[in-house]
């Protein structure tokens, strides 16, 4: 079955402590080698949003790495990662400086309604009483944001993470790297190479218009979910895409109308922005969306 695929740019705001969203939580336990599993109904929890600054260096690059998550309901379904440019707006009062990588992590929990306290509890961070360990630094490569768990104060949650949305300045030309467990993720104006990819979700990269050459492929792939390709008509640039379903597809925009590729077969396009099609400025890309996944190339 081909899907639709679902809005590109989400952008998430904390708003309290408690959210009326539910999911389900599965409890299973092995008894004389008998396994029983009871279900419950939960609530999704956010905490208190936490505002980093990390200085940027011309030409460094940006990884942000999420764990955890595994049950996500509501708008945090859409998206775990966004990265926009200082422009765009829409940040906190404490992402004061456009020149510095700017993140907002919002942590986020699901548990039955019943265990509000101990949901918060683990959303706190770690040397706070809590199981949530949030980073934002720089390291030989450059900017270094993470997300991750520590069981120091109690066992693992797979469904304890945090959303990261992330603020680069309008400058930035250095590579993107975005994992992220369980959770889509949102790229704009991305200029050099990226390396993207989540376990579940969807994925919305935007290729700017003064995109830098790179020599080494560039990647973006969903295990569960659909990707959104946004190029400019300018571009000269190699795209592959790969999906896994035999009813999915590839769908590319080009000068000619669109070309919809189906199958499971990998497809490849090439973008030419001038006649004489010169160059492949800015590399190739590799696009793969499986388990039902769709992609879509547009040009803008």
């Amino acid at each position: 079955m081909t899907r639709f695929l679902r809005s590109a740019f989400v952008s998430l705001v904390a708003a309290g402590v408690a959210a009326s969203l539910t999911g389900c939580k599965v409890d299973c336990d092995t008894e004389d080698g008998t396994t029983r599993c009871i279900g419950e109904t939960t609530v999704q929890y956010t905490g208190t949003p936490i505002v980093r600054q990390v200085a940027w260096a011309d030409g460094q690059r940006l990884f942000v790495g999420i764990t955890g998550g595994n049950l996500r309901v509501g708008n945090t379904a859409s998206t775990s990662i966004t990265i926009n440019p200082h422009s765009t707006g829409g940040k906190p009062a404490e992402c004061s400086d456009p020149a510095q990588v700017c993140v907002r992590f919002i942590p986020i929990n699901n548990d039955t309604k019943d265990r509000e306290a101990e949901a918060t509890r683990q959303m706190k961070q770690v040397a706070d009483g809590g199981n949530l360990n949030v980073a934002a630094g720089t390291d030989a490569s450059g900017v270094n944001i993470q997300v991750t768990q520590n069981g120091t104060n109690g066992k693992y949650n797979s469904s304890l993470s945090a959303v990261a949305d992330v603020w680069v300045p309008d400058a930035f030309n250095g590579d993107v790297v975005a994992k992220s467990e369980s959770g889509g993720i949102s790229v704009r104006g991305a200029r050099r190479g990226a390396e993207v990819q989540t376990g579940l979700g969807s994925i919305a990269f935007d290729l700017a218009p003064n995109a830098l050459p790179t020599g080494a492929d560039s990647r973006i792939t969903t295990d569960n979910g659909d990707i959104i390709f946004r190029v400019p008509t300018a571009s000269n640039i190699s795209i592959q895409g790969k999906v896994s379903g035999q009813s999915d597809v590839v769908r590319i925009d080009n000068a000619a109308g669109w070309q919809m590729l189906d199958g499971s077969t990998e497809q490849a396009a090439t973008f030419c922005g001038n006649a004489a099609c010169t160059g492949q400025t800015q590399g190739n890309w590799v696009l793969t969306a499986t388990s039902l996944g769709s992609i879509q190339v547009n040009l803008y």
